[in-house]
């Protein structure tokens, strides 16, 4: 008899406002920002085939995780994502953060659909509740995940 997978708890995603201006963000955004003054990774073949201002702008492949006194936090850029799309899932001890997205559009009568996703993992210490994480999402596609110590 095979074991079935254990099942993941959605967190809801709490829409706030623009990452550098809404107060949710201010203990994680000048810790975020400095790591991206210089962005690495950038693929300029990718950047260059995605032509849409609206779909997806690539500054960094690098997501953003801190470990503080009280908390752990973790910034994922999903710009280029509709919020609807963007999910947050605990399981166990793992934090996971899935994004998609399908674009159909039509140019005279050629037609095309371009798809993006991503899914990010990540395995938490003992030490972190999991199931205290709260998630918000700002309205220029950073989402911040906040995870309490166990006390």
């Amino acid at each position: 008899m095979s074991e079935e997978p254990a099942k993941g708890t959605d967190i809801p995603l709490n829409h706030c406002g623009a990452f550098d201006e809404d107060a949710v963000f201010a203990s994680v955004k000048d810790k975020y920002r400095q790591e991206q003054t210089e962005p690495q990774g950038v693929n300029p073949e990718l950047q260059a085939a995605i032509s849409d201002p609206n779909v997806l702008k690539l500054t960094s492949d690098a997501d953003g995780v801190y470990f503080s006194n009280d908390k752990f936090e973790l910034v994922v850029d999903v710009r280029g994502y509709k919020p609807e799309n963007v999910k947050c899932i605990v399981t166990g001890n793992v934090i996971e953060v899935n994004a998609s997205q399908t674009i159909q559009e039509a140019n005279g009568s050629k037609s095309y659909e371009k798809s993006m996703s991503m899914n990010r993992a990540y395995q938490l210490p003992s030490q972190i509740n999991p199931q205290t994480s709260v998630c918000n999402l700002s309205s220029d596609g950073f989402l911040y995940v906040m995870a309490a110590w166990n006390k």
